[in-house]
């Protein structure tokens, strides 16, 4: 059943846990709002919160669903977070771009067109130049702003 999605669903979901476990999604932050902690199996950008804990392998499991539930939520490390993701963050649609891309040379993302010319990718970019352009001067702001950390 689909209904599993629907963000409302899954909000009275969260509010009736006490423990979250995911492979790789956004379900571990939004638990961290609840005050509920979580355990993912990838490291996520939200793994620097407190109440996220990151297991290698399945023998950590049980240890650590045990540490999880006797943990405390810091409100604050959710604020700091945030901080962080905005500070870092720029105004872009890039999933469009990318949606975009997937459309035209991945039959909708589903299938990848070993024929791509040079002159459809080159048209593909100059059709997208402003959102490139943003991109890549923001990526290249980022890696100076670090550089001289």
């Amino acid at each position: 059943n689909g209904e599993i999605y629907n963000h409302l669903l899954l909000r009275e979901i969260l509010k009736k846990s006490s423990l979250v476990i995911t492979i790789s999604s956004t379900v571990g932050l939004e638990a961290a709002y609840y005050n509920i902690p979580s355990i993912t199996l990838v490291k996520m950008v939200y793994s620097m919160l407190s109440s996220v804990f990151f297991i290698k392998n399945f023998h950590e499991l049980s240890d650590t669903i045990k540490m999880c539930l006797e943990q405390e939520i810091n409100y604050l490390d959710i604020k700091k977070f945030l901080r962080i993701i905005e500070k870092n963050s720029f105004e872009c649609d890039v999933w469009e771009v990318y949606g975009l891309f997937a459309q035209k040379f991945h039959n909708d993302g589903f299938l990848i067109s070993s024929k791509i010319s040079m002159n459809e990718l080159n048209l593909f970019f100059d059709e997208h130049k402003k959102e490139f352009e943003l991109i890549s001067s923001e990526f290249l702001k980022a890696i100076k702003k670090y550089k001289n950390l």
